[in-house]
């Protein structure tokens, strides 16, 4: 049964990962550590220590990591700000779905409160959405479960009767763990076996999870 929808927001319910995968190749050639797609994948959803990490593995300590997540954040929040928030096929369908079914819509973002809440606000809706999760809410985020079994817990509802939306291989890591229903939507990256083994189902529009419901 199904009681409660949790949302990742950039790349699942906003078509921003495109921007920020833009962002991430040019802050990283510009300093001379070009990033290829695989390695932008790993950067999704994910915590700015895990992204530190990641940059020393593929490049050794010297990598001015926080140099390229700090300009890669900064140009991307200066495009966005900029922009009208795109929203992702089916979304205001499947809001609106819940919304008249009576299940909760939970956020689940490593995105800091300040800046998703400026997203939130100006997506057209944050009607819909009845709590939020943010990465600086959590002592460890995505691929970590925290965020997913705390956006439960803000619903009242047990992780087992939540279906988690992702776009990101971090982010389904971290719903399999949390014990939620994983249905992956792919926006940048589609799913290898590995992360296609971890999901309940891989669908390709989000207003194709109101059949689950």
């Amino acid at each position: 049964m199904i009681e409660g929808v949790i949302f990742d927001m950039d790349g699942l319910m906003f078509d921003t990962e495109r921007i920020y995968g833009i962002y991430w190749r040019q802050v990283s050639a510009e300093l001379g550590y070009p990033m290829d797609d695989e390695k932008v994948a790993y950067m999704c959803g994910a915590t700015r220590d895990f992204q530190v990490s990641k940059f020393v593995e593929w490049f050794g300590g010297s990598v001015p990591a926080d140099a390229i997540i700090e300009g890669c954040h900064e140009r991307t929040r200066v495009h966005i700000a900029a922009n009208p928030i795109p929203h992702k096929p089916g979304l205001i369908a499947l809001l609106t779905a819940l919304r008249e079914r009576g299940i909760p819509a939970v956020i689940a973002t490593g995105t800091a409160r300040a800046w998703a809440d400026d997203k939130l606000a100006r997506s057209g809706v944050a009607e819909f959405v009845d709590a939020m999760v943010c990465g600086d809410e959590v002592t460890a985020c995505k691929p970590d479960p925290e965020i997913f079994l705390k956006a439960a817990e803000l619903i009242g509802v047990p992780p087992q009767d939540c279906i988690v939306l992702e776009d990101s291989f971090n982010g389904i890591v971290a719903a399999h763990t949390a014990g939620t229903q994983p249905i992956m939507i792919p926006d940048t990256m589609q799913p290898t076996d590995e992360i296609r083994a971890l999901c309940d189902h891989v669908l390709t529009r989000l207003d194709e999870v109101i059949e689950f419901l």
